[in-house]
This record gives C-alpha cells, structure tokens and sequence, in this order.
C-alpha cells in the first residue's frame, strides 16, 4: 500500500490541525479556563507513565519495520506531529472541557460515562464507513478507552499524558494497520493492547459505577 507523501501530510493532517489547535487555545486562554482543561503540568504517575512507555516501545519497533522506516523521518515526524496535535484537540475537548465541566455538575462517575460515551459517539461515522458489522464491540472498546484517557487525566492532574498516550496509539494504528507491518506479531501485539486498554476502560467504569452505587448505599443507611 502506498503511503502519504510529505506535502500530503502537511495539507491535509498538520496545517489543519495546527490552526484549530490554536483555535482551541485562544478560547481557553480568553475564558482563563487553562487550569480547568489541565494544560498544568500536573503530577507523575503510573497511570500516566505505564501507558507511554508500552506505547513508545511498541511505537519504536513498529518505526524499525522496512515498510516504514523506507517512507523517511521527514514524514514519520510531519505524522507524529500531526497526530499530536489532533490528539491533544480530542482531549482538550473531551478530557478537559467535558469531563471538568460535567464532573462538577454531575460528579466523577457520571462526567467520566458522559464523555467517554460522546468520545465514542464521535468516532461513529468513521466506523460506518469501515466495519457496520462490528460496530457495537467498536463503539465499547472506544468507550472503554475513553474511561481509560479520563483515569489518566485525573490521576496525573494533566491532559498532556492522555494526549500523548492517545497519540501514540493513533499512530500505532496508522503505522501498522494501514501502512502495514511485515510481521503479524506486531499486528497481533497492537490488536491485543488495543483491546486490554478498551477492556481495562470498561472495568474502571464499572468499578466507578459500584463504587459510587455502595456509597450512595451506606449513606442513605448512615443517615437512618
């Protein structure tokens, strides 16, 4: 399969993305709400650091493959770019702006399941357009993983660790889905940890869920 060219990228990935990036930033700065969507450089932690060094070994040894390492660094960063900068669009909107906004509003449970379900509900047209036949499985793994975003970005106090752990899992798709690996272990290894992210976001909400259903139970038994 061949692959985008330099220009291609710039056109269609990187520009676009940069201005509504900017966009994005200049409204945020204008409402003072930089702290709210966690632009701060928040605090380390496992559920941060995990994910990005399991996505950057697997990113690394996809980049080694012939196929790709043959298409240049050039493109390989105007990629890596661009799917940074629409990664930290897609968590500024969904991690920062949703999931502040809804928590206080509604609490942590339901401001994670909201916007984790609009994340997922974001990315249906695309899946229409790819695979009808697996589309429930498709929109609960992208739910799951939007939980998974959300239990990085409250535990690091930052979406600069989702956006890179989301990067990174989009150019792993791009990188050995579609511009293709030579070897189906790699392909294998990217299919099993997409599923054990999605899997692992779909425990934690229903952890959250029980959680939350316990307290409300020995509160509403405390108070009698």
């Amino acid at each position: 399969m061949s692959g985008p060219s330099v220009g291609a990228v710039l056109r269609h990935l990187l520009v676009p993305t940069l201005l509504e990036a900017g966009l994005w930033l200049v409204i945020i700065t204008a409402l003072g709400w930089r702290r709210a969507v966690g632009l701060g450089g928040g605090v380390i932690s496992a559920w941060g650091t995990i994910p990005l060094v399991t996505s950057c070994v697997l990113l690394i040894a996809s980049v080694a493959t012939p196929s790709t390492a043959d298409r240049g660094l050039a493109l390989l960063g105007l990629v890596l770019a661009g799917m940074f900068v629409a990664a930290f669009i897609e968590e500024i909107a969904y991690r920062g702006f949703l999931l502040h906004g809804l928590s206080l509003r509604l609490g942590g449970p339901a401001g994670i399941g909201i916007s984790s379900g609009l994340f997922a509900i974001a990315h249906l047209p695309g899946l229409l357009a790819a695979d009808q036949q697996r589309l429930v499985p498709a929109l609960a793994f992208l739910f799951g993983t939007g939980v998974f975003y959300a239990r990085i970005r409250i535990a690091t106090g930052s979406i600069w660790y989702s956006t890179t752990a989301h990067m990174l899992m989009n150019v792993l798709t791009i990188l050995i889905l579609h511009w293709g690996s030579e070897t189906g272990f790699a392909i294998g290894v990217f299919v099993a940890l997409k599923f054990l992210e999605g899997l692992l976001g779909i425990g934690l909400w229903i952890q959250l869920k029980l959680s939350s259903m316990l307290s409300r139970f020995v509160e509403s038994h405390l108070q009698k």
